[in-house]
C-alpha cells in the first residue's frame, strides 16, 4: 500500500521511489523539501524559478548518483538533498546566473558529505537546543526571544514588566546560564562537541 504524499517517508524510501520515478514519492519529495530549497535560493538573491531550477538539477544529481550505485547517505535525505542544492546555488551564483553550472558529479563527493554532515551536526545542536528552550519557564522564554530578535533591554524590561533596565539584564544572564547549564548537561552534548 502506497503511503499518502502528505506523510513523510524513510530515506530508503525517498530513494527507492527517485530510482523507480515514483510519482508518489516524487510529489512527496517535492511538498516536504522544496520549501526548504525555495526558502535558501529566496534568502540568497534568486527568484521561486531559479528555486525550482535547483530543486531539479539536484534530483537529478541524487538519482544519477544513485543509480550508478556511489550515493551512501551519510545523513538524512533530506540533510544531503539540500547540502547538494545548497551546493549547486552556490555555484551558480559564483558563475553568474547566465553561465552554465558545470554538473555537480565533476565536484568531489566528500565536500557535499562534508556539508551534509556539517548541516545534520548543526541541526542536532538546534535541536538540542530547542528541547531545552522549552523547558526554560515562560518568562525566560519571552525574554529570550525578546533578546534573540534584538530588542534593546529597556525595551525588554518595560514589554516583561520589569522594575529596572539592570534587573532585564540580571535576569537576561540567569536564563541564558540555566539553559546553558541544561544543554551540557544532556549527554549528547559531550557527543556534539
Amino acid at each position: 500500500m502506497k503511503e499518502h504524499p502528505e506523510h513523510r517517508l524513510a530515506d530508503e524510501q525517498y530513494l527507492n521511489g527517485l530510482l523507480g520515478r515514483d510519482p508518489a514519492v516524487l510529489e512527496n519529495i517535492y511538498q516536504h523539501f522544496f520549501p526548504g530549497i525555495a526558502k535558501h535560493v529566496l534568502d540568497n538573491s534568486g527568484s521561486r524559478e531559479d528555486a525550482e531550477d535547483v530543486f531539479q538539477e539536484g534530483l537529478l544529481v541524487l538519482y544519477r548518483k544513485a543509480k550508478g550505485g556511489n550515493l551512501a547517505l551519510s545523513s538524512s535525505f533530506y540533510t544531503f538533498f539540500y547540502a547538494i542544492c545548497k551546493r549547486i546555488w552556490l555555484k551558480k551564483l559564483t558563475r553568474g546566473k547566465a553561465n552554465r553550472v558545470l554538473p555537480l558529479e565533476e565536484e568531489r563527493v566528500g565536500e557535499i558529505a562534508d556539508d551534509a554532515a556539517q548541516a545534520l551536526e548543526q541541526s542536532e545542536q538546534y535541536q538540542l537546543y530547542r528541547s531545552k528552550f522549552k523547558l526554560l519557564g515562560e518568562d525566560c522564554q519571552n525574554l529570550l526571544r525578546l533578546f534573540f530578535k534584538g530588542v534593546g533591554m529597556a525595551e525588554i524590561a518595560g514589554q516583561m514588566g520589569y522594575g529596572s533596565e539592570g534587573y532585564a539584564k540580571k535576569r537576561k544572564f540567569q536564563c541564558k546560564e540555566q539553559l546553558v547549564q541544561m544543554i551540557r548537561a544532556d549527554a549528547s552534548y559531550r557527543e556534539l562537541r
